[in-house]
């Protein structure tokens, strides 16, 4: 800002407009490099996407575990493999964790 009014000082003939331009500039520059504020921004809003969605897709799994709906069908697929399966516990253990 001082450097524009040094300019405006050693050359008061230029057009008003340059000057104020020149003050206008100098005073509204921004402090950062808007890539790094933008960039920085969308990290910080990607890892609070990822921890919700972690959050939910872990209490899916856990109210999906406790079900008794989803106990009963993995019964049933249990029961199913072992009248095909030399080994249906590796099944049913997938199915489970």
């Amino acid at each position: 800002m001082r450097k524009s009014y040094d300019a405006y000082l050693a050359e008061p003939d230029r057009s008003e407009a340059y000057h104020m331009y020149k003050y206008y500039e100098a005073r509204y520059t921004p402090k950062h490099n808007p890539f790094y504020v933008v960039g920085t921004f969308l990290s910080l809003l990607s890892l609070l996407q990822y921890t919700i969605r972690s959050n939910m897709y872990k209490k899916a799994r856990k109210n999906l575990k406790n079900s008794n709906q989803f106990r009963n069908k993995v019964g049933q697929v249990y029961e199913k493999e072992k009248m095909y399966s030399d080994n249906p516990r590796v099944i049913a253990s997938f199915i489970l964790f």
